[in-house]
């Protein structure tokens, strides 16, 4: 079973209200993938492998995010196919996302540094064990990363630090996974967020990281406007972010 780990901040977790979708979609389900989540979402998706994909998997019924268009490309290959998602609203990665390597001690609560990979770690861990127990073999396929507005919207020298901070963290990553050259996607952040003040810095600090390796890829989305509330995509918008990692991840399998 291919495995996809989602990790990230809101646009990861799936804040992307389905009223801003078109009908036509809402209907659709994606029955060859399965979904586990922890972070902060609804508690019908929490924690358990849920087998099909459809709209309302996000942080609410009311809610979707990257899996939905992830899984309208995949489905077309006809084969099973796993995403196990941890993501955490406003979490950032100079703080929220320390990697062990940095820790001093190891974080017990939200507030303390390095929680956010903890808690990743963590839900990788059980969500591979479950996918074990349940008879399937998993091999994770690749990584996709969705974060940076909250180190875009800090100071100067926090977004300026975003560089090290990736590079540091996707080597932590791929230690932690015995998997040193997994492919990781980035999800380029909005280019007008307008709550996000150094966002170019974040962006720039992206395409620098996926540069340095042949095994890290930017996903683009500068020709897609963020939504209404200056920090989240709309549904159209959503849908096709979604389905720009779904073609890397199917071009990868």
């Amino acid at each position: 079973m291919d495995v996809i780990v989602i990790a990230g901040q809101s646009n990861a977790v799936g804040c992307t209200n389905i009223s801003t979708l078109g009908d036509e979609w809402i209907s659709d389900q994606f029955p060859n993938g399965m979904l586990y989540q922890e972070g902060n979402f609804d508690p019908y998706t929490y924690g358990c492998w849920i087998q099909g994909i459809h709209i309302g998997m996000g942080c609410g019924s009311g809610q979707f995010g990257l899996e939905y268009g992830i899984a309208s490309v995949l489905e077309k290959n006809d084969t099973p196919y796993a995403i196990l998602r941890y993501a955490l609203g406003g979490s950032n990665l100079f703080w929220d996302w320390m990697p062990r390597t940095k820790w001093n001690v190891e974080p017990q609560f939200i507030a303390h540094p390095g929680y956010s990979y903890r808690m990743w770690s963590e839900t990788v861990t059980r969500g591979l064990c479950r996918l074990l127990q349940l008879g399937y073999l998993p091999n994770i396929r690749a990584l996709v990363w969705m974060q940076g507005e909250s180190d875009a919207n800090q100071t100067a020298a926090i977004a300026e630090a975003y560089e090290n901070h990736l590079r540091d963290l996707f080597y932590c990553m791929r230690a932690e996974l015995r998997a040193p050259d997994l492919p990781i996607l980035i999800g380029e952040i909005a280019t007008n967020a307008p709550l996000c003040p150094w966002s170019d810095r974040v962006r720039e600090a992206q395409r620098r990281i996926a540069d340095e390796s042949s095994n890290n890829y930017l996903i683009t989305t500068g020709d897609l406007p963020i939504g209404a509330d200056g920090l989240h995509f709309d549904g159209a918008e959503m849908l096709v972010l979604g389905k720009r990692f779904g073609m890397k991840l199917s071009e990868l399998r």
